[in-house]
């Protein structure tokens, strides 16, 4: 009874009262911040787990028990609240479908991230965040009940509002006002608890009212630090500004694996922030900015606007909820070469790209077809950028190695020099990343096929400033239709490696669908042209009906049968794949005429220029886009509608270009940038 009589007495102290009402306030205006960003669909009850956190840090920190057994009850008291509000996330069914539902999604969520996928699914991360939010609340209750101190929480908090301005932009003012009130409150309310205990101990007397008038001045000091740095002068704020962007980038940086992990969560600022080089999440979408004109593109003086296709990144892995980079090796450009990189069915063209905004543009170079081995620049110096190869296709030979001389590249003798080597190399279609020796005689060579580097992600060495721009040129290989269809299957090994691959859970319709549409066709681009015929009939739309969890491709293939042109693109490279033809997924920018302003002289592009498409790898052309567009306004770009266009159909260099002249009639580049 006199047990029952304390713990009743206790929990009628006004004090604590106080407190729980601080740390409540405190916590909402976290979860305010995070139920008004709306990073899911279906977010669970937040201000009803954090009560149920807050009362139980409350009741185990006042509580006689160890604090082992009291936190071993709060991780079962925790564990069991967030898996019942799991199970109302999930739709309706007995409550044996939802578990059964819910564990299913599990396996196929930590499945999807240990194998390097990208996540179809929020659920999972919104359990997290149901997860944590107790967590959270139930440390900041314990922090001041049991060990008098506010930082767990608050901490925590913090780092939850710093995620939600950074990462998502939808971070609530208001709730960083009351967040910092309320900490700094419960700071001085927790040191206020442990000195009273610490009185208690020793015997000492204290004013009764001590806790209120020290909340009270706590409360005037938080107001006027809160009014002085609102209106501090822009100048003397941009230190601020600097400790900011240090404290918030390592945030921004993981924002590529956060995609990966966290599933189809909304909020912009997260996918602009995504390395496009290495990522391309099919939900939400495709976004280089929000809103406005992203960048400016111009054409040599003289010349007249065309349609242009620009090449920001490629793809080599397909996972369920988007495209991923495999395993690459960086080159350094440009490089050495020896001849033209292609036979050439249409003029060079080259163009000045501005960045008018920040964000994944500033990350990527923008190439118009296959780039040429010639510096990017910016004003009058070179860009350092580096080309993103994949690593399947380095070739590593050993003299040593007894199969190694029935390769062309064994061919050279082990006593040449290093730059003989590399010439005899470039000779042979390679370029020389690494030459190993054994006293003066070669013992290893690696090296990689100069195709393979002209056609692949190419990103600055540093990111570029808004208001930089810098030159560009390339080729957009244009063979004819009865080019396509001699070229043949004679493909490289690496090709047939990286680019015929599909993920072991690909569901197995989409396989028989492919040999359906495209499997009795005789050459590889009757085959394209199948497949392509075939998804025309799927109509693009800006939104589309998407599953809450499993293949994006396969829904859109035999349940939604239209979306985005993206997983239109996507669905046609996995269909390639699975009909034997090599194929990879290209993003970028898409203009035409109308887009060119006459005023401005250069092509205005917004996020809606910003394209998808799928190429295709044929024997002596390398990569060649296909467009599936439908209506009379689409863009008359290469291989829409799977007919090719004539050659000549995009502009001339300008007549300044005397290095990539030099190029094009076969003589030598000198060696600058060459790779080492």
């Amino acid at each position: 009874m006199v047990a029952i009589r304390r713990a009743v007495a206790r929990a009628l102290e006004w004090e604590d009262w106080l407190t729980l009402g601080l740390a409540y306030l405190c916590f909402l205006s976290v979860a305010w911040s995070i139920q008004k960003a709306h990073w899911a669909d279906t977010m669970p009850s937040l201000l009803l787990l954090g009560l149920g956190g807050l009362i139980a840090g409350w009741i185990l920190g006042r509580s006689s028990l160890p604090w082992p057994i009291a936190l071993m009850t709060a991780a079962v008291w925790g564990l069991l609240a967030t898996f019942l509000q799991s199970l109302y996330l999930v739709p309706e069914g007995s409550l044996g479908e939802r578990i059964d539902s819910l564990y299913l999604r599990f396996q196929d969520y930590f499945h999807v991230v240990l194998s390097g996928g990208i996540s179809n699914d929020a659920l999972p991360f919104v359990v997290l965040v149901a997860g944590l939010t107790w967590g959270g609340a139930f440390f900041l209750a314990w922090g001041l009940f049991r060990w008098h101190t506010a930082w767990l929480g608050l901490l925590a908090g913090g780092i939850t509002l710093l995620i939600n301005f950074v990462l998502l932009n939808r971070g609530v003012l208001g709730a960083f006002i009351l967040f910092a009130i309320t900490g700094l409150l419960l700071l001085a309310r927790a040191h206020i608890l442990g000195k009273e205990q610490s009185w208690r101990r020793e015997g000492l007397e204290y004013p009764p009212l001590l806790s209120p008038a020290h909340l009270h001045l706590s409360f005037w000091a938080a107001l006027v630090l809160l009014m002085a740095a609102w209106i501090v002068p822009t100048g003397y704020g941009r230190p601020l500004a600097h400790t900011w962007e240090a404290v918030s980038g390592p945030f921004r940086s993981l924002a590529s694996d956060w995609v990966r992990w966290v599933g189809p969560l909304k909020g912009k600022k997260l996918i602009e922030a995504v390395d496009i080089a290495s990522v391309l999440p099919l939900r939400p979408g495709l976004y280089f900015a929000s809103s406005g004109e992203v960048l400016a593109i111009r054409l040599p003086e003289g010349s007249k606007p065309t349609y242009l296709l620009l090449r920001a990144a490629v793809y080599e892995e397909y996972a369920s909820g988007g495209w991923k980079a495999g395993e690459r090796v960086g080159v350094r450009w440009p490089f050495a070469t020896l001849r033209a990189p292609t036979e050439l069915l249409a003029e060079p063209l080259r163009v000045e790209v501005q960045l008018l905004q920040g964000g994944t543009p500033s990350s990527v170079l923008l190439v118009p077809g296959q780039a040429l081995p010639m510096a990017f620049t910016s004003g009058n110096a070179a860009l350092p950028a580096t080309a993103l190869a994949p690593k399947g296709a380095v070739v590593s030979l050993s003299w040593a190695d007894s199969t190694a001389p029935s390769h062309p590249l064994m061919s050279i003798h082990q006593d040449a020099s290093d730059e003989d080597i590399r010439r005899a190399l470039l000779r042979e279609g390679y370029l020389a990343l690494e030459i190993k020796r054994q006293g003066r005689r070669a013992r290893e060579i690696s090296a990689v096929p100069v195709e393979a580097i002209l056609q692949a992600t190419i990103v600055p060495e540093k990111k570029l400033s808004v208001g930089e721009s810098y030159w560009t040129a390339g080729i957009l290989p244009l063979p004819s239709l009865a080019d396509l269809q001699a070229a043949g299957t004679d493909y490289p090994a690496w090709i047939q490696q990286v680019y015929l691959s599909l993920p072991k859970r690909i569901p197995s319709r989409m396989k028989e669908l492919a040999r359906e549409v495209a499997g009795d066709k005789p050459t590889p681009v009757d085959k394209v042209l199948a497949i392509a015929n075939f998804l025309r009939t799927y109509p693009t739309v800006s939104e589309s009906p998407v599953p809450t969890a499993g293949d994006l491709v396969d829904h859109f293939l035999f349940e939604a049968r239209r979306g985005r042109v993206e997983l239109r693109a996507s669905a046609m490279v996995v269909l390639l794949r699975a009909a034997g033809v090599p194929a990879r997924l290209a993003a970028g920018i898409a203009l035409a005429p109308r887009d060119y302003d006459e005023n401005q002289k250069a092509y205005r592009v917004t996020a809606n220029q910003v394209l998808a498409w799928p190429e295709v790898y044929f024997p002596r052309w390398g990569w060649v886009p296909f467009l599936i567009t439908e209506g009379e306004e689409a863009l008359n770009l290469p291989y829409q509608y799977g007919l090719p266009v004539p050659a000549g159909l995009f502009g001339p260099l300008g007549p300044e270009d005397t290095l990539l002249q030099e190029i094009l009639e076969g003589t030598d580049l000198p060696h600058r940038g060459a790779a080492p």
